[in-house]
């Protein structure tokens, strides 16, 4: 049973990584066959976060909001959970908010991603911590933006950028996207005090 599953996802990562996200869907799902018959917990709900994963990409938010949610639900259950399996958390937590936000629901986008920076922040390795928070903040500051908060947007942003900046520098893609979304807050927070300005 091991092999055939390991076979099958072999395939599956295979085909994502030449692009080829529907193959890798229908590989996955092979091998999710043997996993449940072997009842391996972890390997299961791996298995659904790159099913999430794949989903996502391909635009179907419904069905990845549903493997994930599937994940992180076996995720809650693990006994002796280790370093691994906070990782594994994360990153499904990440898929999540992601989805959501492409979905247009962004204040569960943004409860999602607080969940996740709770995580972050008890990660012992200080870098580690240092990275994943700074990442976090700014997805929360995005989803912020998206709900049309942007005080809240600036401040969760400002926070992760002071963060990410001495480890990552101004370079990064998360960094410019991070930067641009700041500046429009702060562009659209003027612009609401002047219409604020004006009625009184």
């Amino acid at each position: 049973m091991k092999l055939k599953a390991d076979a099958w996802v072999g395939l599956g990562t295979c085909y994502m990584e030449l692009g080829e996200y529907r193959s890798a869907i229908d590989a996955y799902k092979e091998s999710q066959v043997y996993v449940c018959i072997g009842d391996d917990q972890r390997k299961h709900l791996s298995l659904l976060s790159k099913l999430g994963d794949l989903h996502g990409k391909l635009g179907e938010h419904e069905e990845a909001i549903s493997y994930l949610d599937q994940a992180l639900e076996i995720e809650r259950k693990l006994e002796n959970i280790d370093e691994g399996d906070r990782d594994r958390e994360l990153e499904t937590l990440s898929l999540l908010g992601s989805s959501y936000s492409s979905r247009g629901a962004h204040q569960e986008a943004l409860n999602t991603y607080e969940k996740a920076l709770t995580i972050a922040r008890q990660i012992s390795d200080k870098r580690k911590e240092a990275v994943l928070e700074g990442f976090f903040l700014i997805n929360i500051g995005k989803a912020f933006f998206d709900l049309h908060q942007y005080s809240k947007s600036i401040q969760s942003s400002e926070q992760g950028l002071a963060l990410l900046k001495p480890i990552l520098g101004d370079n990064a893609q998360h960094m410019q996207m991070a930067t641009k979304i700041l500046h429009l807050a702060k562009t659209l927070r003027e612009l609401e005090l002047l219409a604020n300005a004006e009625k009184i």
